[in-house]
């Protein structure tokens, strides 16, 4: 089974960073420079106040047509490619893009497609991206302007920014030694060349280069890696200056994770287990922030080897041997308080060679408890150790415990087709939860995650082996129903409506279910149908004088008008006007009998009630 990337990390709390890192491609010059309207500003507060959907909707009502205000229009048409971008919704960034008008001024099109680029970029397809520049770098010799060389410089930049993102080393090498050929150094250009230089293993020559600005923190953090490859101070010193430096409380944390990198870099030459797990625990928590150059190689299974190498490390000096995983299991147990990194390597070690299930189960369980521990860092860690991992290529090979736990992280972060795709591979509920709301649960996500079919197989499922529902639960159950209804798998509603019936414990909600039932096949414009069940519905054990019986017959009766029944449907209207005494309602009543006598004399057979 292929796995869907974990969701991300709500970005809408820093919307104005992201837009102002997106502007970087724009620096001061970006195509539409006017005066914001009022409307606009109000959609920005929209969007810093975590509604970007929303934001988006009312740009749909409000911007104005390009052909009657183009100014105002790309000044709308950049703040939603801004808020795509904020969102991480680079695929409709692209397409949106892909449509834009090919007579928009030259300027413009040139941000827009370079942030069509960035998209490609962050979806790890650099040939697409790199595709789009290069086609801006042939039309900018037709289309000479003074903000030409700007673009081409930056242009530039970005492929070779690119070649490193794919691991393209030689071609990032050939293409750095070009650029800086043309342009002179500026403190960006140093350290992209510096980052070159180190993943071409010319480590000597990037110190050469970082020397003189040690004192910047990227700088600093890229000639402590130099200085390790090229082996000018040993790993033992590297860890200890790469842990000093992560300690400034002032540090980047974009440079302090990437310190991270090498100090795990440098502990894995020095086999200094402990600080191999502390620092890759980091990198792979904060993998988000890591550059997209390429500078380390680091993964989830480098943090699995990491724990069990250490775990091996610690047992053989506990004289534990493998096999006898009790004494495993207590070893770890001593650690759970003052050093839990040390229990985690353990149990990370049993669940990948417990020699019983039932070992490697309890481990699981332990392990994850000590990472959710670590708070919004460990759940990033159990994504990136569960669904990252070649230990677990499907889900079903993920442990079942860890499962119910993404689920759990994916709903956290709002990414529901995440939880109902591990959702989908769930049959019974964890130890200790409610069996009937775990399965109402389980139903509701696979529903609102796009599997519909399978959410309503489950509900089948659990009322043909729970019989003996209450009025309570299925009040509950209906509501995950009414889900099918929302999403239009109404044939499936309808059968777990007519399921339900069979349960229901009083005539009140037999009724009920007869008027849902109608609803859907109202909506599969099957009208005689619907009109049928409004009608069981109102006059079950009633005469349908009652305020449900009205409002049914009311339905019953503009069924049967679309189904062409237009004298049943005028006689249904009578009979509710003579029993009605509200002026509004009879109203209403009046002029719906009114619209079918019309539809009558102008011979369409009544199939349309509606003005």
């Amino acid at each position: 089974m292929t796995k869907k990337n974990p969701t991300r990390k709500n970005p809408f709390s820093r919307f104005l960073a992201i837009c102002m890192v997106l502007s970087l491609y724009a620096h001061n010059n970006g195509p539409v420079r006017a005066t914001e309207d009022q409307q606009l500003t109000e959609i920005r507060a929209v969007v810093e106040g975590g509604a970007p959907g929303l934001a988006l909707r009312i740009m749909d009502r409000q911007q104005a047509a390009l052909k009657l205000d183009q100014p105002r229009w790309l000044i709308w048409e950049r703040q939603r490619l801004e808020i795509y971008a904020a969102m991480g919704d680079w695929a409709t960034l692209i397409i949106r893009v892909e449509q834009l008008p090919k007579t928009l001024p030259n300027e413009y099109r040139r941000w827009a497609m370079t942030q069509q680029a960035h998209a490609h970029h962050e979806l790890k397809q650099g040939q697409q991206a790199r595709f789009i520049i290069r086609h801006l770098l042939i039309a900018s010799a037709s289309q000479l302007d003074e903000q030409t060389p700007v673009w081409i410089q930056r242009w530039r930049r970005f492929i070779i920014q690119s070649y490193l993102a794919d691991g393209l080393v030689q071609d990032a090498y050939t293409a750095i030694i070009r650029f800086q050929q043309d342009y002179p150094v500026q403190s960006e250009d140093l350290l992209l060349r510096a980052k070159v230089l180190l993943m071409s293993e010319r480590s000597e020559e990037a110190m050469e280069l970082l020397e003189k600005y040690r004192t910047k923190a990227e700088a600093a953090m890229l000639y402590l890696l130099a200085e390790l490859r090229s082996q000018q101070q040993t790993p033992i010193e590297v860890i200890k200056a790469g842990l000093q430096q992560i300690r400034d409380k002032e540090q980047d944390k974009t440079v302090r994770t990437a310190l991270w990198g090498v100090v795990a870099e440098a502990a894995q030459q020095a086999a200094d287990y402990n600080n191999s797990v502390k620092a890759l625990e980091h990198v792979l928590s904060e993998s988000d922030r890591q550059t997209k150059t390429n500078l380390f190689s680091f993964n989830a299974d480098s943090l699995w080897q990491a724990y069990m190498d250490y775990a091996l490390m610690l047992g053989n000096k506990a004289q534990l041997l493998m096999g006898e995983d009790e004494q495993w299991l207590r070893e770890a147990g001593k650690y759970h308080k003052k050093n839990s990194r040390k229990a985690r390597a353990y149990y990370a070690l049993l669940i990948r060679r417990g020699a019983s299930a039932t070992s490697r189960q309890r481990a699981t369980g332990q392990f994850v408890r000590l990472l959710k521990r670590k708070s919004g860092e460990g759940e990033r860690l159990i994504l990136a150790l569960f669904t990252k991992s070649h230990y677990y290529a499907t889900n079903e090979d993920i442990p079942e415990l860890v499962r119910h736990e993404l689920v759990d992280i994916a709903l956290a972060r709002q990414d529901i087709p995440q939880a109902s795709e591990m959702m989908a591979t769930l049959n019974k509920p964890p130890k200790g939860n409610t069996s009937y709301m775990w399965y109402l649960r389980r139903a509701r996500i696979l529903v609102l995650g796009g599997q519909a079919r399978k959410g309503a197989e489950v509900l089948k499922n659990f009322l043909q082996h729970n019989p003996d529902v209450n009025q309570t639960q299925i009040d509950r159950l209906l509501q995950v129903v009414f889900d099918l209804q929302t999403v239009k798998e109404h044939d499936a509603a309808y059968a777990l409506f007519q399921q339900i019936i069979a349960l229901a414990p009083d005539v009140k909600t037999q009724r009920e279910l007869y008027y849902w039932m109608a609803e859907s096949r109202k909506a599969q414009e099957r009208y005689d149908e619907a009109a049928q069940l409004y009608l069981k519905s109102a006059f079950l054990s009633h005469k349908g004088l009652d305020p449900w019986g009205q409002t049914a017959r009311y339905q019953a009766a503009e069924a049967l008008g679309k189904a062409g029944l237009v004298d049943d449907a005028f006689s249904l209207f009578q009979q509710l006007l003579r029993t009605t005494k509200e002026l509004d309602r009879r109203a209403v009543l009046r002029h719906e009998i009114e619209k079918l006598r019309l539809s009558q004399h102008n011979g369409d057979d009544g199939l349309e009630t509606n003005d």
